[in-house]
């Protein structure tokens, strides 16, 4: 997870100085979804797989990743298209992106609830 975090940092750094020299404000949702659905999502499922590493060796772990991989930028490019006026464009690739994402998260919460134990102090 560590190439897409970075990966997605890199991203969400050239997008924020692309819109702030082109002035093109309107794109600033698509900033702010490849941070929060991008880069933060990534993280905390990294940190999550970090410190309870059962949960970050089962294959849900890369079931999650994968959906996750292919529907956040797809979302993101919904929302490029739906800012630039291309609403015909960007409403299939919406659906498809939200529902990937959805599931991802999905895989994501079942992995955590099966893998994730958190031990109470005595």
């Amino acid at each position: 997870m560590t190439n897409e975090f970075v990966i997605y940092f890199l991203i969400r750094v050239s997008l924020v100085i692309f819109i702030r020299l082109t002035e093109l404000f309107r794109l600033s949702s698509a900033y702010t979804h490849i941070h929060l659905a991008g880069w933060q999502m990534i993280a905390l499922a990294g940190m999550i797989y970090h410190v309870f590493q059962t949960a970050g060796a089962t294959k849900l772990t890369q079931v999650h990743d994968q959906f996750l991989m292919i529907g956040i930028p797809l979302l993101c490019i919904d929302i490029i298209f739906s800012r630039l006026g291309q609403y015909e464009i960007g409403s299939l690739i919406n659906w498809v992106g939200g529902i990937l994402i959805l599931f991802g998260v999905i895989f994501f919460v079942i992995n955590a609830m099966n893998n994730v134990r958190v031990m109470a102090r005595s």
